[in-house]
């Protein structure tokens, strides 16, 4: 990054993984003179334990989880200095709490968002006034603030697709989604594109994979929130810690399929780079997705699962107690996804970018990303 980078940033979501990571790396390239500007985040309380906004941004930069590097004396000085928004993207009165970022402009990087999986009423209705209403009422609480408005979505966002996949969502129509979140961060997408462009607003639209623990910076593994294959894997976990006997589990799978997974770090350091690069659409994934048959086997014997069987079709005849109960609760989550056709991303524009950074050997660190959840009993720590 060069030395003349004189841009302030405001971070939303800062409290979560990806928004986390990224404030870290931002703090960590100002106390090295890479970039000048203010950086700021927008985060709300927590009401219903007292503990103010300021309160939960100073102990998420000091936090013991966090990246070693944060420790250095000259990035913790850095760390004091980073402004706090005390609101809610949905607050009505947003516009005024915005006024402490008067002066100047800012590059925005909005990482707030839900990332409910179900399809029920409820989860709908969660991501649609979460991840699409709150988008739109913080770019209109924002107005001439804005030098660039980077949006962090989904890779999953282009719904279910077949061949190799680029980074060019917004020219091709989706296919069939397999949740409203997908639904509406490819809805969200399309609106914030349309609002930037009329407001002669730069943007940029950028898509992480499923996204993990720390494989980059150490202390490795650390990870603020524990869904997707983590909340696979919690559910046996929490049955087994408590003395159950699974008995033997068929595990609906398609055993040509994968996942892709990004480490945080990663992906931080993607969303800062390609900040500065004219792609308005960029997807932070993988060149090569982990197959479920390479990752559950790990998995499985760690939280504790040793009679299993892999089927392609929902089990026939009487399920067994926690078989109904899987495919009752995160089967109905995850279930589209693993037992879905392969998805592959065209990394080409990725790696264009995030040129000082090797790709991360996903398989290699799984083991230790399963053993960090489990020592944490897949509950978070954070703030």
């Amino acid at each position: 990054m060069s030395q003349d980078r004189e841009q302030n940033f405001i971070i939303t979501g800062a409290t979560g993984l990806i928004g986390s990571h990224v404030l870290y790396e931002l703090v960590r390239l100002k106390a090295m003179g890479s970039i000048t500007g203010n950086l700021a985040v927008l985060t709300r309380p927590k009401s219903h334990s007292g503990v103010s906004s300021e309160e939960r941004i100073r102990s998420l930069l000091a936090h013991p989880d966090a990246p070693d590097y944060m420790r250095d004396p000259e990035v913790a000085a850095c760390a004091g200095s980073v402004i706090t928004i005390s609101a809610d993207i949905m607050s009505p009165n947003l516009k005024d709490q915005l006024s402490v970022v008067n002066d100047g402009s800012w590059y925005v990087i909005h990482c707030a968002g839900s990332t409910n999986l179900f399809s029920d009423h409820k989860a709908e209705i969660e991501v649609r006034d979460t991840n699409y209403n709150g988008t739109l009422a913080l770019l209109k609480a924002l107005g001439g603030r804005t030098s660039k408005f980077i949006y962090i979505s989904t890779a999953f966002s282009c719904g279910i697709r077949e061949g190799i996949i680029d980074d060019n969502y917004l020219d091709m129509k989706p296919g069939e989604f397999r949740n409203p979140y997908e639904r509406y961060k490819f809805l969200t997408e399309k609106a914030v594109a349309e609002w930037c462009n009329q407001s002669g607003i730069p943007w940029q639209i950028l898509r992480p994979s499923a996204t993990c623990g720390r494989l980059l910076d150490p202390p490795l593994y650390v990870t603020t929130k524990f869904d997707v294959f983590y909340g696979w894997a919690g559910f046996f976990n929490k049955y087994h810690a408590e003395g159950h006997d699974f008995g033997h589990v068929r595990l609906w799978i398609n055993e040509k399929g994968g996942l892709n997974i990004v480490p945080a770090d990663y992906v931080a350091k993607a969303i800062i780079e390609a900040t500065k690069s004219s792609f308005t659409e960029v997807n932070i994934c993988h060149s090569q997705p982990l197959m479920y048959t390479k990752y559950m086997p790990i998995m499985n014997k760690k939280i504790g699962l040793t009679s299993y069987e892999f089927v392609s079709d929902m089990p026939s005849g009487k399920l067994t107690k926690f078989e109904r109960l899987f495919y009752n609760t995160v089967h109905r989550a995850m279930g589209p996804y693993v037992c879905g056709d392969l998805a592959v991303y065209d990394t080409k524009r990725l790696r264009d970018i995030l040129k000082s950074e090797n790709e991360p050997n996903i398989e290699l660190g799984f083991g230790g990303l399963i053993d960090f959840a489990v020592s944490r009993e897949f509950k978070s720590q954070w703030v």
